[in-house]
């Protein structure tokens, strides 16, 4: 299932390698968001850096409440991406009691949603998903779309 997610607020928690996939996963489609990370990846910084006005960091821990939304409004989706258990478990309770998706990193069954790996080629966008079964074969599926769909582009310029 896709879903618009354009001009939507989503809201990472977690300050590491998988929270930038995930952001720039939602980059691609024009989602903004707002990053709540103890500590934040140099990556992570420079891309949030690099998107201005779209991508807001808040450097502190997680905190019981933080769902609810930062300025009254609670984020579309939640992504659940620390390298600590707890912390992605109490992401996705308090989700699961406000009712909006959350995708925990290192917790198939308490996630509401999967990111898959996506090949996009013009306004064709191929998502492909193991339903977090086998992320190896999913990477190297995904990489077998965006050669097939690079070769289309060499073909036919």
């Amino acid at each position: 299932m896709f879903i618009p997610v354009s001009g939507k607020q989503a809201l990472i928690i977690g300050g590491g390698n998988i929270a930038l996939r995930r952001l720039k996963t939602l980059l691609q489609f024009d989602c903004s968001a707002h990053i709540i990370a103890a500590e934040v990846n140099e990556e992570l910084e420079k891309t949030a850096a690099g998107h201005s006005g779209i991508v807001s960091i808040e450097r502190r821990p997680f905190r019981t409440g933080d769902i609810s939304g930062t300025k009254g409004e609670p984020p579309f989706l939640v992504v659940a991406a620390t390298n600590k258990r707890e912390i992605n478990r109490a992401v996705a309770e308090e989700c699961a009691a406000l009712n909006i998706p959350v995708s925990v990193a290192d917790c198939k069954e308490e996630s509401t949603f999967y990111f898959p790996a996506i090949a996009i080629h013009g306004k064709i966008i191929a998502g492909i998903s193991s339903g977090g079964a086998d992320h190896g074969a999913v990477r190297d599926a995904a990489k077998k779309i965006r050669e097939v769909l690079n070769e289309d582009t060499n073909r036919n310029p």
